[in-house]
């Protein structure tokens, strides 16, 4: 999916908060660099020839949606990552690590235009999301945080927010230094034509980590209502 001009306008309003935009003329350009950027194959995510700006905004949005309170979220500077960025999330200092769910073999065919998605089964997707976990399950170089946050962020065509829902029904994800686990969805319409795009579907899900008093931080998969 290639993001709606409202959701890139909502990513563009976002770079502002972190001092990267200043005047109308600057914000006009990063407008027309985004839609000139975004992936046009699964690219919902997509729209920014900053990575650390995207990976940023992607992330204060989907902290956002799944209903926390983000403030004053900043990226690492280069170098200094893991994690991506930090800030205050719920009035408690934490990092947060953003890495992408897609499966290269269906991108790279339609990227070549031989438009295909994958038809993810539930042991598909389990297993892809827990190997991300492992990859981003590791000492961070900035700290101490109170939360570590992994944010996942996927515009898989068939994984739409039911689908998800359904196959990740029952199950917990493991680690040890990773407190927090958000999966970000592609936008969805609402049922209701006359309500305004909103933020994208946020899932909560389930975590089982060493790290912290409680084995099982987030306690259960979260599908807040999307506009």
């Amino acid at each position: 999916m290639v993001p709606t001009w409202q959701f890139i306008w909502t990513k563009v309003a976002r770079q502002g908060r972190g001092g990267a935009l200043g005047d109308e003329d600057e914000i006009e350009a990063a407008f027309v660099e985004a839609l000139e950027t975004c992936r046009p194959w699964q690219g919902f995510w997509t729209g920014c020839a900053d990575r650390a700006v995207a990976e940023r905004v992607n992330a204060g949005l989907i902290l956002e949606a799944a209903g926390h309170q983000v403030r004053d979220l900043r990226s690492r500077v280069g170098g200094e990552d893991p994690p991506d960025c930090e800030g205050w999330i719920d009035a408690r200092w934490c990092g947060v690590e953003v890495t992408e769910l897609i499966d290269q073999k269906t991108l790279k065919a339609s990227l070549k235009g031989r438009e295909q998605f994958l038809m993810w089964t539930g042991e598909q997707l389990v297993d892809a999301l827990q190997d991300r976990v492992r990859r981003k399950d590791k000492a961070w170089k900035g700290g101490p945080y109170e939360r570590n946050f992994l944010v996942i962020l996927t515009d898989e065509f068939a994984l739409t927010s039911d689908v998800v829902h359904r196959h990740l029904r029952g199950e917990a994800f493991r680690a040890e230094l990773l407190t927090d686990l958000h999966l970000g969805l592609s936008y969805e319409p609402s049922p209701n034509p006359s309500d305004q795009p909103g933020l994208p579907p946020a899932l909560c899900m389930p975590l089982n980590s060493t790290l912290g008093a409680s084995a099982v931080v987030s306690s259960s998969v979260d599908l807040p209502a999307t506009g």
